[in-house]
């Protein structure tokens, strides 16, 4: 759903992210080979080791829009709408 880059945060396009992940995870979360939900490995690595060139003053914000895209939006709906049943102990 994502390439290497940082995303926006606004309102409308959360909600645009968040039904895309509930049409993705409802599609796939019963395919054999779904082990484990995992992703943005490289957008947090573009933040770690600054591969845009973000300016210093700049970097909390972006910084903020990772945690609100990733972790508050995907992540959280991800865990609402996968099967728990269904979950290795």
């Amino acid at each position: 759903m994502f390439a290497c880059a940082m995303y926006p945060t606004e309102p409308d396009f959360i909600e645009t992210v968040r039904e895309e992940v509930v049409q993705q995870v409802r599609r796939l979360k019963s395919h054999p080979s779904i082990m484990v939900w995992s992703g943005n490995n490289e957008n947090e690595a573009a933040l770690a080791t600054d591969w845009f060139g973000i300016p210093v003053a700049q970097r909390p914000r972006y910084q903020r829009d990772y945690v609100t895209l990733y972790v508050d939006n995907i992540r959280a709906v991800v865990q609402k709408v996968r099967d728990v049943s269904e979950t290795l102990n």
